[in-house]
């Protein structure tokens, strides 16, 4: 487990005794989900959010808080801008924000474990792809050898009756039927 079972407890604790809220969540807010328009002037016309796969019903500020954790990885003074701008702008006290940083952080990790599984399943297919692949491959190039060898030995290969020398060849079309 990513996250113990007294931690587990605890932040289920602190998640209980916060209020909850019936807000729109975005879920992922963050600057690769935000279109800006501008005019002639470079000057701001409008804002978009996009991506709303994640997008869910509950407390602003806990959105808040994952918005600045992301920020926070990438450029921890624009994350404090963020974070300070929403509190500024919605009359939120910022403890109250940071108070939903760690239930936020651990959901995040718990997000992030399941990414990598998926992502080690997605690794492990790949290799195995690429493993037959190089079976395929293998077994075309050692029928080209035998074809040429035969070739070298004989002068001719009669493609219609696929006679080889010491019948060790599997024709090329026929290892695609069996590697599909």
């Amino acid at each position: 487990d990513t996250i113990n079972s007294s931690i587990k407890y605890e932040l289920s604790t602190r998640l209980e005794g916060l209020p909850k809220h019936n807000k729109l969540c975005h879920g992922d807010y963050c600057p690769e989900n935000i279109i800006v328009q501008t005019d002639d002037n470079n000057q701001i016309t409008a804002i978009t959010a996009v991506d709303w796969v994640h997008a869910t019903q509950g407390n602003a500020s806990a959105d808040v808080a994952n918005t600045y954790l992301m920020l926070k990885l990438k450029d921890e003074t624009f994350a404090e801008k963020y974070i300070t701008a929403f509190c500024e702008k919605t009359n939120t006290d910022r403890r109250y924000v940071n108070s939903w940083l760690p239930i936020v952080a651990a959901a995040r990790l718990t997000k992030k474990k399941e990414e990598e599984e998926k992502k080690a399943v997605a690794k492990k297919k790949a290799a195995e792809k690429k493993i037959r692949k190089e079976a395929v491959d293998e077994a075309v190039a050692k029928t080209f050898r035998l074809i040429n060898a035969y070739i070298d030995d004989y002068g001719s290969y009669d493609y219609d009756t696929n006679i080889v020398k010491e019948s060790e060849l599997v024709w090329p079309s026929r290892i695609w039927h069996y590697f599909g």
